[in-house]
């Protein structure tokens, strides 16, 4: 079994972040004031589909529902391990998403529960539904019958048409914070008995950016290597460096130290980390730079750590002192275009190495000539 089915949640408590929602939902169930329909927004991972199927087994239990449900219930593990039965019914709308599958769902749900309480429909990656089918799944929800609760799940909200979040009771998910999550996965490892070092454990969360089930994920694969787990592994497995490597790649530009941006570029790709995938990381690292302190962007739920976090402020701080706000800003869009741009030549396998080396060196004299630009124009006022 895939380690992460095999820690998948079984009860609220367990699931990690989201805890708006969990408080929201437990409080519902214990009250007995749920509603008929639900939308789960978030990124994929972060724990949509296993608070549906957690819902379904609270409002199912054998006993009555409850806001523990507990894997001696045969009930709740029939709905935890998702498989099908006549009153919870789960459907991936990626590959089954017409309007007779909508219409089959429609009829169903107005018969009584044959065993449960309630009768659950999970429906994964709703946005991918035909239009005709949003029109027959439209009518149920219009009048649903008081047996039946909906849970639709989407990673892209804006294809839900607005007819049917106006029914349903919306809840955001959010990517899961780094922190939280190298605890998790801490946790998973020790219970596997999976040797790992911090570093190799924060890269694999670094790289899995708020997504729970793609950091267990990630563990499984490089665990195959048999070994202690380094962060050399998972440079060589997943593709992927440690933000220590990017953050000095950055710094080396700033202080204009050619030999150290070059020598942490060769780091990078002398352990097999891709350059397409290095240069993802280094444009992502400026983009965050840019971001940071813009309201409503929180760049520890996109996979940083708190020390990561400040290595970005630093960054942002030292590169702005010298530039000023505006030249910072447009450097760095500069630089993120120019990231692209080298990125793209990657698929015509030319020397990784160079490629890099050329992209750092062009990024090294667009810098030197806009602190040339800024010292000739202050050169110029003081004359003046």
């Amino acid at each position: 079994m895939a380690l992460y089915n095999k820690y998948r949640p079984y009860k609220l408590s367990m699931v990690c972040g989201q805890e708006h929602i969990k408080k929201i939902l437990a409080n519902q169930v214990a009250k007995n004031n749920l509603v008929h329909a639900y939308l789960f927004i978030g990124p994929a991972g972060t724990g949509k589909t296993t608070v549906a199927r957690i819902l379904a087994a609270m409002v199912n239990a054998t006993e009555k529902p409850t806001t523990e449900p507990s894997l001696d219930d045969p009930r709740v593990v029939q709905i935890i391990s998702g498989k099908n039965n006549m009153d919870v019914f789960e459907m991936d709308a990626a590959s089954t998403r017409g309007i007779d599958d909508i219409k089959e769902i429609r009829e169903k749900a107005y018969m009584a529960p044959l065993e449960m309480r309630k009768k659950v429909y999970i429906i994964d990656e709703c946005h991918q539904l035909t239009n005709e089918a949003w029109g027959a799944l439209l009518k149920i929800l219009e009048e649903p019958p008081h047996h039946a609760i909906f849970v639709l799940c989407t990673t892209d909200s804006r294809k839900v048409q607005e007819a049917i979040k106006t029914r349903c009771q919306c809840f955001d998910f959010k990517a899961v914070p780094s922190e939280e999550m190298v605890k998790q996965i801490r946790s998973i490892a020790m219970t596997e008995q999976i040797e790992i070092d911090d570093d190799a454990l924060r890269m694999i969360v670094s790289a899995s950016r708020g997504s729970v089930r793609n950091a267990i994920s990630k563990l499984e694969k490089v665990n195959g290597v048999g070994e202690r787990i380094t962060a050399n592994t998972v440079s060589l497995i997943l593709g992927v460096t440690n933000k220590r490597t990017v953050s000095d790649f950055v710094n080396s530009l700033i202080d204009g130290n050619l030999l150290a941006g070059l020598k942490a570029s060769s780091d990078a790709i002398s352990i097999g980390v891709p350059p397409e995938e290095f240069f993802a990381q280094i444009a992502s690292f400026i983009h965050d730079m840019m971001m940071f302190g813009v309201n409503g962007f929180d760049i520890e739920r996109t996979g940083y750590l708190p020390d990561e976090v400040n290595a970005v402020v630093d960054a942002r701080d030292k590169l702005a002192n010298v530039l000023g706000k505006s030249n910072f800003r447009k450097l760095l869009i500069k630089w993120e275009e120019l990231l692209d741009k080298y990125a793209r030549r990657v698929v015509y396998k030319e020397n990784a190495q160079k490629l890099v080396n050329i992209a750092y060196t062009a990024m090294y004299f667009d810098l030197k000539n806009y602190k040339a630009a800024i010292a000739a124009a202050t050169e110029k006022g003081g004359a003046a």
